[in-house]
């Protein structure tokens, strides 16, 4: 379970932080990207894909990708509903 929280300020996310239960794949999968919408639109943020968080990581061991997944889901999901 992920629950990710976002602040807006002129059209920008100010500050996003979750809350999670699960491993630290989705630890790190929600951390990164928490830190890599900040400063972006609404708009921006969803274009963050799969690829992107991986290199952001640095890597992460393929059976934790589900964890990219659900992460960019919650996001995504969340992020359509406000536009």
């Amino acid at each position: 379970m992920l629950i990710i929280y976002l602040r807006l300020k002129n059209q920008k996310i100010s500050n996003a932080t979750y809350e999670y239960v699960g491993c630290r794949g989705l630890q790190a999968a929600a951390s990164a990207i928490t830190e890599m919408i900040k400063g972006k639109t609404l708009h921006e943020a969803l274009k963050i894909d799969f690829q992107d968080v991986l290199s952001f990581l640095e890597g992460i061991p393929p059976s934790k990708y589900e964890c990219i997944h659900l992460a960019l889901n919650t996001l995504r999901e969340g992020t359509k509903a406000m536009l």
